[in-house]
This record gives C-alpha cells, sequence and structure tokens, in this order.
C-alpha cells in the first residue's frame, strides 16, 4: 500500500449529500444480500449494482468503505451494461483482468490507488483513461486496445505495466506521467502512437476540463510534485522488444533515468483471441515507421542495442535519424552517434536522385557508409587482381603466345604490388620495372600512365575507407 495520504475525493459533497448516497448505496444491497453480500464486503455482483447507481453513490460508498477490493474479473462490458466509470473512486486493488469492453469505455478522470489490474483485459476503439490517476503498480500486461486508446494526462505512480499489451492506430500517451520502472515491453502498436510531453499548462487545462473543479487540478498537480511526476519527462522506462507497426513519437520528453529499447530478456506468452502469442527472448525493437524524438534530451543509459529502423526512406525519415544522432552526439556515446549516422545515410541514400544517389549507393557497397573495414578491403583486392590481368596482358605475360616465364611472372607482381599500395620512393623502382616489362611505344605508354594513376587513385580509396572504418569501430572522433 502507498504509504503517502491518500488524494482528496474528486467532488466535494456536503455532508446532508453524502448521507443521502450512503442510504442509496446501502439500499443496493437491502434484501439481496444472499446474490450481492453486503456494503463491507460486496460480492462480484454487488460491485456491479454499486457501478450501475453512479459515480456520486461508487464514490461514497468507496469512502465509507475502503477495504473492499473492486472486483470486475471477466466481466462483458459490452451491450447493455455498459458503464461509465469516469470519476469513479476505485481505491486499492482494483481488478478489471480478462474484462471486455466494446466500443467507448471511459475511465476519464477515475481514481486508482495502488495494485489496478487490466491484466488480459480486452478494450474496443476509443477507450478513455485521460486525467486518470493510477498508483504503484498499475498492470495492463496482455491487455488488448483497438484504436484510438487514450491516456493523454494520466497519472502512473512506480511500476506500471503494459508488457506484451497490444494497441491499435493512435494509441495516445500525450503528457501521460510515469514513475519509475514504467515497462512496455514486448507492446504492440500501430501507426501513430504518440507520447509526446505536454507543458504544465496543458496539462493543467486538460485535467481541469476533465475533472471540471479547480481544486481537482491542484491536488493532482500537488500528487504529482511530491512524486516527481512530469509531463514532460520519463522516469526509468522500458520499450524492450516492443513493436512500432507505423510511426511513434516521443517528441519533447526528457529522460530521467534508464531507457531500452532494446531486446526482450525473457520469452513472453500472451494470451490472444485466437490462443497464444509467443513473444521470444531476444526480440528486438523493431520501429517500422518514422521514430520522432525531436526536442528530446536522452539520458546517459539510453540504448537502441539491437533496435531495428525500419522505416521507408523519406526526408521526414531522415530528420529523425538526424535528431537522434545528434542527441547521442551531445553525450558523446559515438557508438550510438554513429549508428544513426549510417541510418541518416541510408535514408538519404533512398530519396537523393541523380549523380548524388549514385554515389551515395557506391558508399554504400563499398564501405557500408563507411563503417565496414572487409569492404574496402575485397575491394582495393577485386581492383589488384583486376588491374594486375590488365597489366599481364599488355606485358604479353600471359598473352598469345602461351609462354611464362618467371622472372617476368615476379617483374609483373611486383609491378602490380607497387601501384596497389602507391607508397612513397618507388618511382624509381617502378619505372625501371615499366622499361622491362612493356614495349616502349608511345601509345602503350600512355595506356600504362592512365592505367597507373586509376590503380593508385582506387588504391588511397580503399586505404582511407579502411582508415574510416577503422577510426569508427574503435569510437575515434577527428
Amino acid at each position: 500500500m502507498n504509504s503517502e495520504p491518500s488524494i482528496p475525493e474528486t467532488t466535494t459533497l456536503a455532508a446532508p449529500d453524502v448521507e443521502v448516497l450512503l442510504v442509496k448505496a446501502r439500499a443496493v444491497f437491502t434484501d439481496k444480500e444472499q446474490e450481492r453480500g453486503t456494503p463491507e464486503a460486496p460480492t462480484q455482483a454487488g460491485f456491479l449494482a454499486l457501478a450501475r447507481a453512479g459515480k456520486e453513490v461508487w464514490n461514497a460508498w468507496r469512502k465509507a468503505y475502503p477495504i473492499p477490493r473492486a472486483d470486475f474479473n471477466g466481466l462483458d462490458f459490452r451491450g447493455d451494461i455498459g458503464i461509465n466509470f469516469s470519476g469513479f473512486s476505485f481505491g486499492n486493488g482494483a481488478m478489471f483482468n480478462d474484462a471486455q469492453f466494446g466500443n467507448g469505455a471511459n475511465f476519464d478522470g477515475a481514481q486508482f490507488d495502488d495494485g489496478a489490474r487490466f491484466h488480459a483485459t480486452k478494450f474496443g476503439n476509443g477507450a478513455r483513461f485521460h486525467a486518470t490517476k493510477f498508483g504503484n503498480g498499475a498492470r495492463f500486461s496482455d491487455a488488448q486496445f483497438g484504436n484510438d486508446a487514450m491516456f493523454n494526462g494520466a497519472q502512473f505512480d512506480n511500476r506500471a505495466r503494459f508488457c506484451s499489451a497490444q494497441f491499435g492506430n493512435s494509441a495516445m500517451f500525450n503528457g501521460a506521467q510515469f514513475g519509475n520502472g514504467a515497462n512496455f515491453d514486448g507492446a504492440q502498436f500501430g501507426n501513430g502512437a504518440s507520447f509526446a510531453a505536454w507543458d504544465e499548462l496543458i496539462t493543467q487545462n486538460f485535467w481541469r476540463e476533465r475533472g471540471g473543479e479547480e481544486f481537482f487540478v491542484q491536488q493532482r498537480g500537488s500528487y504529482a510534485g511530491a512524486h516527481g511526476l512530469r509531463s514532460d519527462a520519463f522516469h526509468g522506462i522500458s520499450f524492450r522488444g516492443a513493436q512500432f507497426k507505423g510511426d511513434v513519437s516521443f517528441q519533447g520528453r526528457t529522460f530521467l533515468s534508464k531507457t531500452d529499447f532494446g531486446q526482450t530478456l525473457d520469452k513472453m506468452t500472451v494470451k490472444t483471441p485466437d490462443g497464444e502469442r509467443v513473444i521470444p527472448k531476444g526480440q528486438p525493437t523493431r520501429f517500422k515507421g518514422i521514430p520522432n524524438f525531436h526536442g528530446c534530451t536522452l539520458y546517459q543509459n539510453t540504448s537502441f542495442d539491437h533496435a531495428e529502423f525500419l522505416a521507408p526512406p523519406s526526408a521526414e525519415t531522415a530528420r529523425a535519424y538526424r535528431t537522434l544522432k545528434l542527441a547521442f552526439a551531445q553525450q558523446h556515446a559515438i557508438r550510438e552517434e554513429q549508428r544513426f549516422f549510417k541510418l541518416e545515410m541510408q535514408a538519404e541514400t533512398g530519396i537523393v536522385t541523380g549523380h548524388r544517389k549514385r554515389l551515395y549507393q557506391l558508399y554504400e557497397i563499398v564501405s557500408d557508409y563507411g563503417f565496414s573495414h572487409t569492404r574496402p578491403f575485397k575491394y582495393w583486392l577485386y581492383c589488384l587482381v583486376g588491374f594486375a590481368l590488365i597489366y599481364g596482358l599488355l606485358t604479353g605475360t600471359y598473352g598469345w603466345n602461351g609462354n611464362i616465364s618467371w622472372e617476368r611472372t615476379m617483374q609483373w607482381a611486383h609491378y602490380a604490388l607497387l601501384n596497389a599500395v602507391p607508397l612513397p620512393g618507388f618511382d624509381k623502382t617502378l619505372e625501371v620495372l615499366r622499361g622491362d616489362l612493356f614495349p616502349r611505344g608511345a601509345t602503350i605508354q600512355l595506356l600504362l600512365t592512365v592505367l597507373e594513376i586509376l590503380h593508385k587513385t582506387f588504391s588511397l580509396l580503399a586505404f582511407f575507407l579502411i582508415g574510416l572504418a577503422l577510426r569508427n569501430l574503435f569510437k575515434m572522433k577527428g
């Protein structure tokens, strides 16, 4: 149980009104104790009947009887028994595990203390948790949401769990406040998910709209301040193995503690309408759309290890990777900076045209944008073999007469190697070898000059790219 004092009720009632409401709450159980229990110990049917009586009756009962844990496990709230839970005060341990909701489930402005449970709960489109407050340990693991799930302005204390939850398009957590240990490992999001920041003015106005009274805003703000919650920040949060099937926004957020977009640490088994879905150990976080981190401040222990970035190339995609590159550059996190530079280059390769596109493609093929040392070495080796064969044909060593001279072969190999390793101080040796190997005609000599220039240029480029890759490998900056 949270040691902090509880938050006052979201509505203020005069004493006579409270008594009237308590009479109505107790009347729910009159002559129906066998089915509904008592106000001190309701059955599940009793909790359901109290909820049907409305927010004022429920909240008056909850204040008078704070101990019983609300039990709505497994109930089907679709159709005729749909209940608007906005503004309800649920207390500790409210349970909605395996419950089912149709479209438009509404918990706007509701208050949950510690241990709220929505494990494997199924929601239709438009589930609403605007400005809802949760204490420690809120659990939405394996929950399923349709499109437009709304948690804008919601408050979560420590250890909120959305592990392996499934969201449709446009899941919104804008301005949502999280304490330490929020967890979205293995969660799935459709297109347009957003965890963007809000400033405090927007947050307060949003709560005021949902809460309806000034003291509601003040008490929520006081609670957030006492628990270190901010609508523009995340404390420790994990998205290991999460799947973002479209664009996702974290715009404007400040990451205050460890943040992980890496791979899952353990296998997870998820309930689905078709049975079970297994999330394997080591599943990487995947961004299939544009990851928007514009205006973010990353914590030094932010990890994208093993994450996959699969957004189609576009100018916006390149800008998104450039933002992450610059954010890691500020932290001198060279490995991550290099990673997002490479992703930026890949995105730009897909959108440039003409000769620039061909140069980008060549840069990728030959050196993987300066991060492969094996590719330029192979390129150097291919150039050595190719130019050596041309030199051999011009010398006649492997010409049409079929005669092979060991001495001339060694001279030919020596000549090819000196051009492949263009170090200074070998000009005289090359001149002697050229005179011994090749005819002295003007045409041959001109051709040899052109070939030497090309061979040395390609070799120098290969050595430069190998050096660049080694610099990147050992995280040296110029």
